[in-house]
């Protein structure tokens, strides 16, 4: 009769115990929520460790005030997460804002789930004014992080 090998249990306890370990390493969100309004280029610290940068506007086709559009347009924003500084490890995430959508409008916003975070962008400033040039103004992303809402809740 052969016994079971009781390393190879061990093992794979121990495989998992450290996959686990590095699954929670990878994500830097913290348990509250945060709030953070980032000029592009600028990064934002997050509460678990790890960074948020705003890098770019992707597009911005809202509809300007006082302008008559037969849509609302919307707005993309690149961000980068840096989930460890040491080691520069990164994950992109577009954030779309549809446009008229208002900071209050919770139920009009589109936030992205990753990494046990949701990123929602809440803002991008300046809007578009109708009859305005577009100065030459760095943009703003106003960007809320908080914990991803766990499944059956």
């Amino acid at each position: 009769m052969r016994r079971p090998v009781a390393g190879g249990a061990r093992f794979a306890a121990t495989l998992l115990l450290a996959l686990s370990a590095a699954a929670c390493a990878h994500a830097p969100g913290g348990g509250r929520d945060q709030v953070l309004a980032l000029d592009r280029g600028q990064a934002g610290l997050l509460d678990g460790g790890g960074r948020i940068v705003f890098a770019n506007v992707v597009n911005d086709s809202r509809c300007p005030r006082g302008a008559t559009c037969i849509w609302a347009g919307t707005a993309t924003a690149h961000l980068q997460l840096v989930l460890d500084p040491q080691s520069g490890d990164t994950v992109s995430v577009l954030a779309v804002l549809p446009g008229g959508v208002l900071r209050q409008d919770v139920g009009a916003q589109l936030p992205v789930d990753t990494l046990g975070m949701r990123i929602t962008l809440l803002e991008l400033l300046p809007y578009p004014e109708a009859g305005a040039e577009r100065a030459v103004v760095r943009p703003r992303a106003i960007v809320r992080v908080s914990p991803s809402p766990r499944p059956g809740r």
